[in-house]
This record gives C-alpha cells, sequence and structure tokens, in this order.
C-alpha cells in the first residue's frame, strides 16, 4: 500500500499570514505575463498584463482601523450593529490563525469581505452623525462620507487594470504597486 504525505507547509512566494490579510500585505498573484513592444497590444518597451487579489486599499485600510471603532462599539456601548460586523469578521478570519505554519493565501480573506465592508459602513454612519445632530454637523458628515465614497471608487478605477489584465506598460504599473511585496 502506498502512502503519500501531502505538504501543507511548504513556502510559496504568494503565500501570506492571516496577520497580513486586512491590509493588504501580500496579495495572490493570479495571473501575469510580460510583453514587450508589439506582444498583446503592448506599445511600450516592457508591458505587464497582471491579475492579484489586491483589493482597494481604502476599503481593506479602512476596514482595518474600523475593526477597532466596531469593537469598542460593541464592548462599550452594546450596539449590535457593530457587533453583527465585527462576529462576521471573526467568524471568517480568526480561524486562519490556527494555520501560522501552512501554507496559505490572502485570497482566503474573500469570505469576510462583505463583513469588513459592514465595519466600513459602521464607521461611516459614526462621521455622518446621528439623523438629530444639527444640520451643520451632519453636513460635514455627509462631505466626509462623499469624499470618501469617492476617494474608493476612484481608487478602484485606478487599480482596474491591474484586476483585469490589462496590458499597462510598466511604468504605469510600476505606479499601482506602492510596496515591493505587492509584486
Amino acid at each position: 500500500m502506498m502512502t503519500f504525505h501531502v505538504g501543507l507547509q511548504n513556502e510559496h512566494k504568494w503565500s501570506s499570514n492571516p496577520w497580513g490579510w486586512t491590509v493588504q500585505w501580500r496579495p495572490t498573484l493570479f495571473y501575469a505575463e510580460w510583453p514587450t513592444r508589439g506582444e498583446m497590444g503592448c506599445e511600450a518597451a516592457d508591458c505587464v498584463s497582471y491579475v492579484a487579489s489586491l483589493g482597494n486599499v481604502l476599503v481593506w485600510w479602512g476596514a482595518s482601523a474600523g475593526l477597532l471603532v466596531v469593537a469598542f462599539l460593541w464592548l462599550l456601548g452594546r450596539d449590535w450593529r457593530a457587533g453583527a460586523a465585527l462576529s462576521g469578521v471573526v467568524a471568517g478570519w480568526l480561524p486562519w490563525f490556527l494555520y501560522q505554519t501552512r501554507t496559505i493565501y490572502s485570497f482566503y480573506a474573500v469570505a469576510f469581505v462583505p463583513w469588513l465592508v459592514l465595519v466600513v459602513v459602521a464607521c461611516l454612519a459614526l462621521v455622518l452623525g446621528p439623523a438629530d445632530a444639527p444640520a451643520r454637523r451632519r453636513r460635514w458628515g455627509a462631505a466626509v462620507v462623499v469624499g470618501y465614497v469617492v476617494l474608493a471608487a476612484a481608487w478602484f478605477a485606478w487599480y482596474y487594470p491591474v484586476h483585469a489584465a490589462v496590458v499597462l506598460p510598466r511604468e504605469q504599473w510600476d505606479w499601482r504597486m506602492f510596496f515591493d511585496f505587492w509584486n
């Protein structure tokens, strides 16, 4: 009888630790091509066509900070909405910390992305203010919320080529990869 040992602790260039998932420390590479002039529509000396699991950092980083806010809202204010958002993140993320020695990837975080968005929404609701707040307060809150949403949409548009394998000149791709650990 033959037995096979499945290595769950292999080193892999694109593996990541759950500690870095919410801050997008190490995305998972799904596809990469490096065409040169004349290949795949490349009009520059060197181009890149790339798909990685890099999320919208305004949403992910906002949710990372927001986790502390909703934790306080739930613990100190007994806000059930904060607790609901937090429970989804806890259920989807914390089990992965049991597998610190295994090869795991940041795309596993997709299971709790909706809960992270709820964390962001809960924080934006705080910024907006309660319905009975003074009109001036609500206007400023609305301006900040709209500004955040517009920036998040602009960030998505900026990163769309990286999510959709659009052929970009290498220089434009480098502008989108701010950190060395993203590529």
